[in-house]
């Protein structure tokens, strides 16, 4: 799977949902998702292991961040909905992108920095 596409009035992507895809590219996403859970994109047991893609959000920046806000109170493990994406990862929303500078280094945390239009 190289592409995946999210339906219009989804509104949480579950734990692990996109894990061991390998070969994801692309995620098309939704502006009615509220929640996405902890280790979506993780691929192996400990989220370790890093991959590029290009998440397309129907919503804004803003609503991104809003969604993102919600979705940490779904996470008790203080596992975040990032694990396992690498540098240069995109999330491309209407009004600008957000691009991961610092992926999993097994050590820090993630960074992204913001693009508006």
């Amino acid at each position: 799977v190289k592409t995946i596409t999210v339906n219009e009035g989804t509104t949480t992507i579950e734990h692990n949902a996109f894990a061991g895809t390998n070969k994801l590219s692309t995620v098309n996403l939704p502006n009615s998702l509220a929640v996405i859970e902890k280790n979506t994109f993780s691929y192996n047991v400990l989220g370790m292991a890093t991959k590029k893609i290009t998440i397309n959000y129907a919503g804004t920046m803003d609503e991104w961040k809003k969604m993102l806000a919600n979705s940490k109170s779904v996470d008790k493990d203080n596992a975040e909905w990032h694990n396992g994406l690498g540098n240069g990862t995109k999330v491309i929303c209407s009004d600008g992108y957000f691009e991961l500078d610092r992926g999993w280094t097994g050590v820090g945390g993630y960074d992204w920095e913001e693009h508006p239009n």
